[in-house]
């Protein structure tokens, strides 16, 4: 299977993993320490980029933390995550930390 979102006008974020269902994998909350985000502008941006990656749920951004937290399948590793971040939305992430070993 090939799961794709979209977001940002056409930005494309492919997970490629094959016959495998989202649903039926490990999820992991992830907290995420974010440097960049100034107003409710980014806040929003942040969390509908998040909601939007495959699978995700439970998405809480923080501007006065700076801080991001999000439910997502552990087919989505942290290096993928960050990549996302910084590349294509020019946030710089601090760190991530896994908050539960097991969510789902």
């Amino acid at each position: 299977m090939r799961y794709t979102c979209r977001f940002l006008g056409g930005l494309e974020f492919i997970i490629n993993k094959a016959n495998e269902d989202l649903k039926e994998k490990a999820m992991t909350k992830r907290s995420l320490v974010i440097e960049g985000m100034h107003d409710a502008q980014c806040l929003n941006l942040l969390s509908q980029v998040l909601s939007s990656l495959p699978g995700a749920n439970e998405v809480s951004v923080s501007l006065e933390e700076k801080k991001a937290t999000v439910v997502l399948p552990d087919l989505i590793d942290d290096a993928t995550l960050k990549t996302l971040l910084e590349q294509r939305l020019n946030y710089k992430v601090l760190s991530i930390k896994e908050e539960s070993e097991d969510v789902a």
